[in-house]
């Protein structure tokens, strides 16, 4: 979100490149969030009057019906690899107060996950809806997050080029270099690592061959491959 987010701004990134309020759009909604006494993300993006960029964990369920009534609306979608996910997610539940700052082991947590327990529902089934979907569609973008951790430039210009975005290589830079796990993380005190192959400190053996039984089942017979070193 925070590359669209700075590549929907370009005009005033060209006019001030140090912008850092950014992050403050008011165009950007995140649909799980609702801020304290405030009204819903949903609903505040409901009554907002223009382009508006909607991030959420949500499933397509959820936004299908919609989508298909507006065949020109954008849709990105960012996959992680499931091992690395399901850790971060872990060290989310830890520090969110909306899902009770869970403070149970890595092993407990687990067991949400065998039993499809998890906010939002199951890593597999969600990203198999969304691939599915996304792959038929003219308007939507699939990138993986571990190509994007290798080589982040080349992906914010297919992220331009997909918003008919005529970017110079000079504000490319800015969003590339604003947009590095690092720097992100200043900004934002959920981040932790971002690092590729960090599940290997958490997962044990039968635990790896849930996980890898699961992908089997579903996302590899779609043609999704994953890095997870």
């Amino acid at each position: 979100m925070g590359i669209t987010r700075l590549l929907n701004n370009v005009d005033a990134l060209e006019r001030d490149k140090e912008l850092c309020e950014l992050w403050k759009d008011p165009a950007v909604f995140f649909f799980e969030m609702r801020p304290p006494g405030g009204a819903a993300e949903s609903e505040r993006a409901a009554s907002y009057d223009g382009p508006r960029m909607i991030a959420t964990h949500l499933p397509l369920t959820c936004f299908q019906h919609q989508i298909e009534k507006c065949p020109n609306l954008k849709v990105i979608q960012t996959i992680r690899n499931p091992k690395d996910s399901l850790v971060s997610y872990y060290h989310f539940y830890h520090k969110d107060e909306s899902l009770g700052r869970f403070n149970a082991s890595w092993n407990d947590f687990f067991k949400l996950i065998e039993n499809d327990k998890l906010a939002f529902g199951d890593y597999f089934a969600y990203h198999t809806e969304w691939y599915t979907f996304n792959k038929q569609r003219q308007n939507s973008l699939i990138l993986m997050y571990e190509d994007m951790k290798k080589d982040l430039k080349s992906h914010v210009k297919r992220i331009a080029d997909f918003l008919g975005r005529d970017v110079a290589d000079e504000i490319i830079d800015i969003v590339t270099t604003r947009n590095t796990f690092e720097n992100i993380a200043t900004n934002a005190h959920f981040m932790r690592k971002g690092a590729v192959g960090d599940w290997k400190g958490y997962f044990h053996e039968e635990q790896n061959h849930f996980i890898e039984q699961r992908y089997k089942e579903t996302l590899q017979p779609l043609g999704l491959q994953f890095d997870f070193d």
